[in-house]
């Protein structure tokens, strides 16, 4: 069994004896440190005396430049192995003599072997040269007749035979062994030089070649061939697999086994289809030999999800395989069978290259540009996907920017398209995901869309989402984040409320008026109902308008279902897409405010390969038999370009490793919880301040079976600071109210209060809840940690109105330097990894700014700065404005006290003056509730007041207000539906 620990692998192998007598021996492959992150051997041999073989990461060169290269998806595997314009060379290296235990056939020939800038080695016997010159001649046999009645000259006059040793090996003598050497090398060079005979299946297997074996991007010619393979396998089978699998054991199929740099697949001989991958990682391993297998010649591979169990022709041809894929291992796979930080699937990058998005506009707006640059493949995953969302903002003519056109637009230019999506379930959610998969894949063959999990009766993932959202093109360059490609996301930082199209609309007129104009109206454009509409000349318009606001006119930034408030109304009949869900001219829509990022290079294909490994294993458990949904192959890392992107001055680079939250039924793994592993580190080696932005922040209530440890270990990290006097702050940005529809306190907003009582419980109410520790051990908590939330206004018809901006970012800063941003909300759903499938990115900064904490100067990340101070100006009101206001130093008085929270502070008051907000801590129970709802506002009574009054709001920060409705139990009452569903869905 092959284990990784002190940079030592250990290979349990079989070796037969003089006696064929099998023993067990220990192999050990030892890595030799230096500075280079290059592994080669040394010495391909495995010594059997000693057991051992030294790696020297020094003498590793990457090969030259590829001078003859095709595309990840451009060679079909009906148009032939080999690459069109380059000679194939063969050369016999070495003969290895053997009379004693091959009488017939003594001498093993080692055949190196050239294809462009492909090299392998094979070794053969002089009986599988006499084979493939009997498969040739038949060749020639059958071409000659078939052009005989064709009635043409066939291109095969002459078998390459005349070359090949008419005397056997056993006769052979040493002395003559060179020319010997050069008669099977010319008789090889004349087979490959004949484009006829080198691409007959015998002349491929002879040279183990196979349509995967030069496909540039996917690393080395590495080791293949024909082996037989026993059936099942898969640790974590789900749906009728885990039948599937126990009869089908036992069966024995022959299969082409291809090595590449990181992972092992197997194709079926007959339709040349990849039929199963095994991924390298951190349980890769395997056993060899048959006491190790129970199988004579027998070879068994492991990984986290399957074992392998594959039978070799002769032991010699075992020990190849075992050889090769020690190789692997300890080079271009060595990353994926090492432990790393986190406990992450994927190692820390180096020198990587990164860029922040702040809210939907940006975001979007790349992701638009990298889906237009595809030319091989776009994966797409997520909670929610809109096949008619657009990604650029204002809609242009011809809508050449709404992603199903977009995808449309790749598939016809030939890139595949692999899209992941939620299957919900149906009562519980309105997103559809059905009509988003019928919508895509009717679109294009070349998509491929799959829903993921099957909900079956009795299994608790019915519970759980695939909640992940990401973006990879050509396995080159990623997005993840927390923003779908769904209706109600695209926001800018304008955040704004309405929507009536390009139409500059006045305050409206009172009735009497009204009528007035419909009456002395000489001017038509348009009719409602058989009325004619005046001409106002107070409304200036390109396009048509009827009287209802917001239902024609010009250019919108929300169509249809994406102008969205979802507590006034959640998504309902997606499937038509274009009509409104809510009145543009009595509803604001619901702001949204999100973070998301890109990453290049290695760390884009390390999410490129979580979406491989998430895609393959759906095939295997719902559509294993179906050829037209194809396994996914990740790409190898040897031969990624390292250049930094020049798209944007915002790239940074930096130390980037990519986490998930993932387990058996998500992705047919052990757990794997990353994610929540680098929030606890970072907050443990925080040393100044702690920005967080998330969706919720449901933590560490063990006495209510809340686990994950986010929260204890800002308790942990406060507590020392106030032990060591140290001024260390924690600010936690979050939204005011969930996003469910319906009124809190009301049947409607069960959903709302049950949310909203985790996220208090979590935070402020009961003696183990966040603060209330907090105040017991250090006094005043909010000289330490303190809760915000966004909130913005605008006017309809002349009326102010406001909505909170909703904060559905899954972000944490640290200190200028360290930054996580995914998909995971701090809440076990998110973070334990077990339930909810989540992927998100470690950020450290490699490059540094002069900037200032805590009163002296500080080198501040390029990365975490720059993120954090565009979203402190966005959410303080200093984008547009210039403004003396210092925002380097975080933690100073002059920021926290008499910026920060001083503006949280005036804009909570002037909002509960003007609009009297809900939620507020003014109201503290239900009665409380009615009573403040009925008192006279000011945006009503005297809107030019109001309106003066929201002059001096600052940006969108107000405080969140900890003490709304504390005097109630927000827990779904007895009885209700809610009541019955299980707190480890709100948790």
């Amino acid at each position: 069994m092959a284990d990784i620990s002190n940079n030592t692998v250990k290979l349990s192998i079989t070796q037969p004896d003089k006696d064929s007598v099998v023993t067990d021996e220990q192999v050990s492959v030892r890595m030799c440190s230096s500075t280079s992150n290059n592994l080669a051997v040394m010495n391909k041999r495995i010594d059997t005396d000693s057991g051992s073989v030294c790696i020297n990461l020094e003498e590793f060169t990457d090969d030259d430049v590829f001078d003859g290269s095709i595309s990840y998806h451009s060679q079909d595997k009906k148009k032939g192995a080999f690459l069109p314009g380059l000679k194939v060379t063969a050369e016999i290296i070495d003969v290895e003599r053997a009379p004693r235990t091959h009488p017939f056939n003594p001498n093993l020939y080692t055949i190196k072997l050239t294809h462009g800038s492909f090299s392998w080695e094979i070794r053969r016997r002089y009986k599988h040269f006499l084979k493939l010159d009997a498969e040739l001649f038949f060749h020639k046999v059958n071409v000659r007749r078939h052009s005989l009645r064709r009635d043409h000259t066939p291109e095969l006059r002459h078998l390459p035979s005349r070359h090949l040793p008419r005397r056997p090996d056993m006769f052979a003598t040493t002395t003559n062994m060179e020319k010997r050497k050069k008669a099977l090398q010319k008789y090889l060079q004349v087979i490959l030089d004949n484009p006829n005979y080198r691409n007959h299946k015998e002349t491929l297997n002879f040279l183990e070649v196979s349509h995967l074996s030069f496909q540039y991007e996917l690393g080395e010619k590495r080791t293949e061939g024909v082996l037989r393979k026993r059936a099942g396998g898969q640790k974590f089978p789900a749906g009728c697999c885990s039948c599937c699998a126990g009869l089908s054991w036992g069966i024995w199929d022959k299969r082409w086994l291809v090595v590449k740099d990181s992972f092992i697949a197997y194709v079926s001989p007959k339709d040349k289809e990849v039929r199963g991958v095994v991924l390298m990682d951190k349980e890769f391993s395997f056993k060899h030999g048959r006491k190790q297998t129970g199988v004579s010649h027998g070879l068994l591979v492991h990984n986290q999800s399957r074992e392998l169990l594959l039978k070799c022709w002769t032991e010699r041809k075992a020990s190849e395989w075992m050889k090769a894929i020690v190789h692997v291992m300890a080079t271009a796979g060595a990353d994926w069978i090492k432990e790393h930080p986190h406990d992450s699937f994927a190692p820390v990058r180096d020198n990587s290259c990164a860029q922040w998005f702040v809210d939907g506009e940006s975001y979007f707006d790349s992701v638009a540009d990298a889906l237009e640059s595809a030319e091989e493949e776009i994966f797409l995953t997520g909670w929610w996907i809109s096949p008619e969302v657009y990604l650029r903002r204002p809609v242009t003519a011809g809508h050449d920017w709404r992603l199903d056109n977009i995808l449309e637009r790749k598939a016809k230019d030939g890139v595949k398209i692999y899209i992941l999506i939620y299957k919900e379930v149906e009562f519980a959610l309105t997103i559809n995901s059905a009509y988003t998969k019928s919508k895509l894949m009717s679109l294009h063959p070349n998509i491929k869309v799959l829903r993921h999990p099957d909900h079956i009766a009795g299994q608790r993932v019915v519970y759980w989402a695939h909640h992940e959202k990401l973006v990879v093109v050509d396995q080159k360059v990623a997005f993840l984040g927390g923003l779908d490609l769904c209706f109600g996301r695209w926001d800018n930082c304008s955040h704004r409320l309405t929507d009536f199209g390009s139409a500059l609309l006045p305050p409206p007129v009172n009735k009497t008026e009204e009528q007035i104009r419909k009456i002395g109206a000489l001017i038509v454009e348009g009719t409602v109902e058989g009325m004619k509409l005046p001409f106002r000349p107070d409304v200036v318009d390109a396009a048509r308008l009827q009287m209802e606001p917001g239902t024609t006119g010009g250019s919108k930034i929300w169509l249809g279902k994406d102008y969205s408030n979802p507590v006034n109304r959640d998504f309902f009949e997606v499937n038509k897409p274009f009509e409104d869900s809510v009145d543009r001219g009595a509803v604001p829509r619901m702001p949204w405010h999100d973070v998301g990022m890109r990453t290049f290079g290695a760390s884009a294909r390390d999410v490129a390969r979580h979406f491989i490994l998430r895609w393959n294993a759906t095939k295997v458990e719902k559509v294993k038999i179906y050829p037209d949904i194809p396994y996914v192959l990740p790409k190898s890392y040897s031969k990624l370009a390292a250049d930094r992107p020049t798209i944007s001055e915002n790239v940074k680079t930096v130390e980037c490793q990519i986490l998930r939250s993932l387990c058996e039924w998500s992705g047919g793994v052990p757990k794997e919880s990353s994610i929540h592993e680098a929030y606890i580190k970072a907050i443990e080696e925080s040393q100044h301040y702690i920005y967080i932005e998330n969706q919720f922040f449901i933590t560490s209530l063990f006495v209510d079976n809340v686990k994950n440890e986010i929260g204890e270990n800002l308790l942990r990290r406060i507590e020392r600071a106030h032990r060591e006097a140290k001024n260390f702050k924690v600010i936690v940005v979050m939204p005011l109210l969930p996003a469910f529809e319906g009124e809190i306190g009301t049947a409607s907003g069960r959903s709302i209060g049950a949310i909203t009582h985790w996220n208090y419980r979590s935070i402020c109410r009961a003696s183990h809840s966040l603060l209330e520790r907090l105040n017991e051990r250090v006094g005043d908590p909010s000289k330490y940690i303190s809760f915000y939330g966004l909130r913005t206004h605008s006017e309809i018809h002349g009326k102010p109105v406001t909505e909170m901006v909703y904060v559905h970012s899954k972000m944490m800063i640290v200190d200028d330097n360290t930054v996580i941003i995914g998909s995971a909300n701090i809440n076990d759903r998110s973070m334990l990894g077990k339930r909810d499938s989540e992927i998100a990115a470690i950020i450290k900064d490699k490059e540094f700014v002069p900037s200032m904490m805590d009163g002296e100067e500080y080198q501040a990340g390029q990365f975490a700065f720059s993120l954090r101070t565009r979203l402190f100006r966005e959410h303080l009101g200093l984008l547009d404005s210039p403004s003396d206001e210092d925002i380097r130093d975080v933690v100073s008085d002059s920021f926290y006290m008499d910026l920060w929270m001083k503006t949280a502070k005036k804009n909570t008051e002037i909002y509960d003056e003007v609009f009297h907000c809900i939620p507020t801590d003014k109201v503290r129970s239900l009665s409380d509730l009615n009573t403040y709802k009925n008192l006279r506002r000011l945006a009503v009574e005297d809107p030019g007041e109001a309106r003066a009054r929201l002059r001096d709001v600052r940006g969108y920060l107000v405080e969140q207000p900890l003490y709304f409705l504390e005097k109630e139990n927000l827990r779904p009452p007895i009885g209700s539906s809610e009541f019955f569903v299980s707190d480890e869905v709100f948790t």
